[in-house]
């Protein structure tokens, strides 16, 4: 084989090494999966660290969105987007809320809301903490998917990845499904 062969043999190698391992355009559907659970960890009290987003090979759209999840770092103290803040001020109130029954899941939409049968000053206060609740997490979800300019098919993925470890998380704080799931 001749030195030439030899060295466009070597190219095509080596470019076709590289298309297979270039990052595809576009936010990846296991980013988008890391990203939601990421988020509702962290919120719900289990130890999250940014760098945990620092994912090597990342698209940058991925990037753009993790590192607003991230947050600032002021005086090596890390403070979370306002979003996030304030649903993890809020996870003590939803967890109690959600284990006496005040306040029910739609696992359908990742969301909660106020439980039906609570009638007065009851149903404000839950009202008010669901409401609060699904705001920021709509917030949230808005951000990250026009930070990450998620395609649909890639908000999809963050949606339904978001939503089940929303659900996830509320009903392992002894919340349940409203309406109640059929036996």
């Amino acid at each position: 084989m001749s030195c030439r062969r030899y060295v466009l043999l070597l190219m095509g190698m080596a470019m076709a090494l590289a298309s297979c391992t270039r990052t595809p355009p576009g936010v990846q559907h296991e980013e988008m999966r890391i990203l939601a659970n990421w988020i509702e960890d962290s919120v719900h009290g289990i130890p999250r660290r940014p760098g945990e987003l620092e994912l090597f090979g990342a698209s940058a759209e991925f990037t753009q969105a993790a590192q607003w999840a991230m947050g600032n770092t002021i005086r090596e103290r890390r403070m979370p987007p306002q979003q996030i803040q304030a649903r993890i001020t809020r996870a003590p109130a939803l967890k109690a809320a959600l284990r006496s029954q005040v306040v029910h899941i739609d696992a359908r939409q990742g969301m909660v809301g106020p439980a039906p049968q609570l009638t007065g000053a009851d149903f404000v206060l839950a009202a008010q903490i669901a409401d609060n609740e699904n705001r920021d997490r709509r917030t949230i979800d808005a951000v990250v998917l026009s930070r990450s300019e998620a395609s649909s098919e890639a908000a999809a993925w963050y949606r339904e990845a978001a939503r089940e470890a929303r659900v996830a998380h509320d009903l392992t704080a002894g919340g349940t499904e409203w309406p109640a799931k059929a036996p």
